[in-house]
C-alpha cells in the first residue's frame, strides 16, 4: 500500500519489483475476481458489465467461463456432485487451472 502512494507521490514508479514474479498483475487479478467470484460476477451482470474483457485478459474461453459459472453457482447454492458411493466431487480446481494457463 504504502508503495503505491509513493508511486503516485512521487509520480514515478520504483526501481525495484513491486510483487513477487509468480504473482499475475494487479489487472489480471481483478479481471479473475470479476470472473470466479460470484459476488463480483453478479454485481458485473447487474451493472451490464461484459465479461468478455476479464476472459481475455485471463485467457479464459467462453466455455471454461460457463462452466465457472455453473460451479460457483452449484456451490452457492450449497450443491455438490456426489459420486459413486457417496463420494462428493468439487468438480476442479480453477484457481489451479488458471496459474497453469500463466
Amino acid at each position: 500500500m504504502m508503495i503505491r502512494v509513493a508511486m503516485i507521490g512521487y509520480d514515478r514508479d520504483p526501481e525495484f519489483r513491486v510483487t513477487a514474479s509468480e504473482i499475475p498483475p494487479l489487472d489480471e487479478r481483478i479481471a479473475w475476481a470479476m470472473l470466479s467470484r460470484p459476488v463480483f460476477r453478479h454485481a458485473c451482470e447487474r451493472e451490464g458489465i461484459n465479461p468478455s474483457l476479464a476472459m481475455r485478459i485471463c485467457r479464459v474461453k467462453r466455455s471454461e467461463f460457463e462452466a465457472m459459472k455453473r460451479e460457483n453457482d452449484d456451490r452457492e447454492d450449497g450443491k455438490l456432485r456426489v459420486e459413486g458411493k457417496g463420494k462428493i466431487e468439487r468438480r476442479g480446481n480453477w484457481l489451479g487451472a488458471w496459474r497453469a494457463k500463466l
